[in-house]
């Protein structure tokens, strides 16, 4: 039921929300995928919105071919109209469900903000296993609280129904572990632009190969 109120307002955005101090925020994961990526030549963004974060790398990376999936198919649709075609790199772009997409092998997996609408423990783990990448880097809003937490509301903000699930770091950790030899954590955001509801956005690196 959670995982069905995320996808329907997933779905049926038209343009990204206008969240408090986006800009930024965004100008943050810029910094610090680009201070964290090693010259790889491939990447995938899961979840990649309206393409912000793919754009801007192309543009200070020297990355090639560029992968980007999301639920909303209109966020998608407006990111290759306005921006596809002017892309010198390799851009490929699939939408729907992350488990109903072919995942290509990629120098790089970022994970923005989009794993907080993966439901169910077997679910994440189950995602983690299929990516194909040496370097996988997230970052997620985490709860406070010692156990994971599940929200299905009505945002006055947003005007919608909307679920997500806020994981501990540990949570994270444990499955993101399973399959990456190192990983480390950062607290991504000064405290005057976090959430005003008890949640703190981290940052996971996460590495297949030894780390120099």
């Amino acid at each position: 039921m959670s995982y069905e109120t995320a996808k329907q307002f997933w779905t049926n955005r038209k343009s990204y929300p206008k969240y408090p101090n986006l800009n930024e925020r965004r100008l943050i994961d810029v910094n610090f995928v680009i201070n964290n990526i090693n010259n790889p030549k491939s990447l995938l963004d899961i979840g990649c919105g309206d393409g912000y974060l793919i754009r801007v790398l192309r543009e200070l990376t020297s990355i090639e071919a560029f992968h980007g999936n999301d639920l909303s198919e209109k966020l998608v649709k407006n990111f290759q109209d306005n921006w596809g075609k002017s892309m010198n790199s390799s851009l490929t772009l699939s939408t729907g469900s992350i488990f109903d997409n072919v995942i290509l092998p990629t120098d790089v997996t970022l994970s923005m903000g989009s794993l907080l609408y993966i439901f169910g423990a077997n679910n994440l783990h189950k995602l983690v296993s299929m990516l194909k990448s040496d370097m996988f880097i997230v970052r997620s809003p985490c709860t406070l609280k010692e156990v994971d937490e599940y929200i299905d509301v009505y945002s006055d903000q947003l005007k919608s129904k909307y679920s997500a699930v806020y994981r501990t770091v540990k949570t994270y950790l444990d499955v993101f572990k399973s399959f990456y030899k190192y990983v480390e954590v950062t607290k991504a955001y000064p405290d005057e632009i976090e959430s005003k509801y008890g949640t703190k956005h981290f940052y996971f690196v996460c590495n297949k190969k030894d780390c120099i």
